[in-house]
């Protein structure tokens, strides 16, 4: 543990008392080669030979070829040339690379986890075909058996040696991940500086002195994860200087030392870390954040007096909450917690509030995963869609009756045993999607912070390790979902943001029956996208709202589907390889049969240019990245059909 005070005073730990640099946009990597595992093929162990090693193995050359000039370089004088090249640099053992070329490697891991995936759904259906083949065989007459047994061996043999090589993939796999993982992770130590300069500035503008304490010991973290921790740590940093710590005077009106303390600890939590900040302050005042929350119109009298403490401390995430009389530099401007919160949240963290602490005033705690190379997840269906939930975040699966779900305050509630109910959220409805009409619900407790809700699911698939794929920037405004995952069958999974469902009071349709409507044509809509993940996500958007989707990679195949069906619309990126979205478009518009099909257009390019190019070719409609989520898809689809 070591501490630092305030304005005047700072005392440090050996090696930690100088406010270092922070490392922008890369990180050191170790020079030599990762060790990387050898896969069993056969009866030996082949080593996987490992290109950095071979890149790095010096090259035989005649003394004679050597360029004299070079033969006189010194080693430091190398070191300066490495330095210049882009993206690497040598400092003492260790090789400077840029973070996006990590971000590459990282996504290239989660394909090889994707294809691992996809390799062994596809052994499990070679053994049910050799399963049924064999069934079928005892079926037929003895020597038609005896025919078919050498094909029933031989196709044993193939699915046991496949086996065997999905192995050691899998084997393979796991190493890359292990390594990329550790390849991403810097210490925590490696801000406590930073934390200390915030701190004593902090102290400065308060004309207060406040020693900062730390302990975090050896724990890393996922660099991507530590630089979204840095604003959040640094605002409660502040707030526990500008609002924990009591002034000179006060402290020693209360007979406090004329120090105050911060205190920040770090502990690991299975995947996770745990980070607390606590300061031994005033604390929290429960009743002035519940008079400034009924003084906003966020809750009346009533609902207040019925709130327990934890509940009033929430107050302190609603945008732009502050008890401060007085705006600072430090405080009161506005812009708090609830930032913490999201960026936390954009980590798969969490930010929780203790009004008490062991050092008597406030704590604040942040869990955030260790790494985001990858994570455990529960598959569930949602009509026909698929969803994924964190395994951090369920608590219990509960079965139900719909008769007997309770209503209290406009919201459902589920009884989840042990005398305790939740709020019930529909995720169909949440998501846009048809609901289930059985009178028996699947429910999934989940929690995020001390909020806890029950989402209703159709069906539990099971776990599943996946990798987190951004939604597409079409697609990045669909609340409650924080990304995509593709599954072994290449089908799309959501991402469920359990803290957005959590807190999204409400502004969630209630669950219902649906009334049986009037069959009618379905209108038929043809999807055109070079990316796999839009062009999925979107079919799954438009199938669950009723539409049938035929989908196309790219323009000219768009085209081809066009001549030989019937569309009742087209949805077309604009920028796609062999024929864009504008050719494509001119191509519909100049032909005598499709000329009158409704055509949207969905596109990043959102300049007057290309909005006016977009017209000129005949487009019904333009859709810009900046505002566009699935409702305005839906709207745009059902007014164009």
């Amino acid at each position: 543990t070591t501490s630092d005070s305030g304005p005047g005073e700072a005392v440090h730990a050996a090696g930690a008392d100088r406010d270092e640099p922070v490392a922008e946009p890369g990180f050191e990597m170790p020079s030599e080669p990762l060790p990387m595992p050898a896969v069993a093929r056969g009866e030996d162990q082949r080593a996987v030979s490992d290109p950095v090693a071979a890149a790095n193995e010096p090259e035989q050359l005649d003394s004679e070829s050597v360029d004299p000039t070079l033969a006189e370089r010194t080693e430091s004088q190398d070191d300066e040339a490495m330095a210049q090249v882009p993206g690497r640099r040598v400092q003492g053992g260790s090789v400077r690379v840029e973070t996006e070329r990590l971000d590459r490697l990282m996504g290239y891991t989660g394909e090889l986890l994707i294809t691992h995936a996809r390799q062994r759904a596809r052994n499990e259906r070679y053994s049910a075909f050799a399963e049924a083949f064999r069934s079928a065989q005892r079926q037929l007459p003895l020597e038609e058996q005896a025919t078919l047994s050498r094909l029933a061996k031989q196709l044993d043999d193939l699915i046991l040696a496949d086996q065997k090589e999905l192995r050691g993939f899998g084997y393979l796999t796991e190493e890359i991940e292990s390594a990329m993982k550790q390849v991403r992770m810097v210490p925590l130590a490696g801000v406590v500086a930073q934390w200390r300069r915030i701190t004593r500035e902090a102290a400065q503008e308060c004309e207060k002195s406040v020693v900062l304490d730390v302990d975090v010991g050896s724990i890393e973290l996922d660099k991507h994860v530590l630089d979204a921790l840095r604003d959040p740590i640094m605002h409660v940093l502040r707030n526990a200087v500008a609002h924990g710590v009591e002034s000179p005077t006060e402290r020693q009106r209360l007979g406090k030392p004329a120090k105050g303390r911060v205190l920040i600890e770090a502990r690991m939590r299975g995947a996770q870390v745990e980070l607390t900040v606590s300061d031994d302050g005033r604390g929290l005042d429960a009743g002035i954040i519940g008079r400034k929350a009924q003084e906003r119109g966020m809750v009346t009298a009533a609902e207040l007096s019925q709130m327990p403490r934890e509940e009033v401390l929430e107050f302190l995430f609603a945008p732009g909450f502050s008890t401060a009389t007085a705006v600072s530099e430090l405080s009161g401007r506005g812009v708090g917690m609830d930032v913490v919160r999201r960026q936390a949240q954009e980590v798969g963290g969490e930010v929780t509030i203790e009004a008490t602490s062991a050092l008597g005033g406030a704590s604040f705690r942040l869990v955030v995963p260790l790494s985001l190379v990858s994570n455990r997840g529960l598959l569930v269906r949602i009509g026909e869609a698929t969803a994924v939930i964190g395994v951090n975040e369920v608590e219990r699966i509960v079965r139900t009756d719909r008769a007997s779900l309770r209503r209290a305050g406009g919201e459902q509630l589920v009884d989840i045993g042990e005398s305790h109910s939740v709020v019930l959220r529909s995720l169909s409805a949440m998501l846009g999607m048809e609901e289930s009409s059985g009178s028996e619900l699947l429910v999934a407790v989940v929690s995020s912070g001390r909020s806890r809700v029950g989402l209703a699911v159709s069906e539990i698939l099971g776990e599943a390790q996946y990798v987190t794929q951004r939604l597409p920037w079409n697609l990045e405004h669909i609340d409650g979902v924080q990304g995509a995952v593709i599954l072994p069958d290449g089908t799309l999974a959501l991402v469920l943001d359990v803290a957005y469902m959590a807190q999204a009071r409400g502004q969630v349709v209630p669950l219902r029956l649906k009334d049986r409507q009037v069959e009618r044509k379905v209108p038929k809509v043809l999807v055109v996208d070079d990316s796999v993940t839009s062009r999925t996500l979107e079919r799954n958007i438009l199938q669950s709202a009723g539409y049938e989707v035929v989908t196309a990679r790219d323009g000219e195949e768009g085209w081809k589907f066009l001549q030989d069906n019937a569309f009742d619309l087209v949805v077309s990126d604009v920028e796609m390889p062999r024929c864009t979205g504008l050719e494509l478009a001119g191509r519909i518009r100049g032909n005598d049969r499709l000329k009158d099909i409704p055509l949207v257009l969905v596109t990043s390019l959102g300049s007057e240019e290309d909005i006016a190019a977009g017209a000129r070719v005949g487009a019904d409609e333009y859709i810009v990245k900046g505002r566009f989520d699935q409702k305005q898809l839906l709207e745009v689809v059902a007014r164009l059909t």
